[in-house]
């Protein structure tokens, strides 16, 4: 997995704030990102997509 700066200040900001909005290119990692910080945080990741 690619090393992701911004993974440190969203951390940061999910201390503070209970929704982030992670915004980016389609396939930029920001679904692996977030599954990733929710894991570490000892959060549930859920998906609103649908699945096929």
């Amino acid at each position: 997995m690619y090393v992701r700066h911004c993974e440190i200040f969203l951390k940061e900001f999910l201390s503070e704030f209970h929704i982030l909005y992670l915004t980016g290119p389609r396939q930029g990692g920001k679904t692996t990102l977030a599954s990733k910080i929710a894991k570490d945080q000892g959060m549930r990741y859920v998906s609103l997509d649908e699945e096929m």
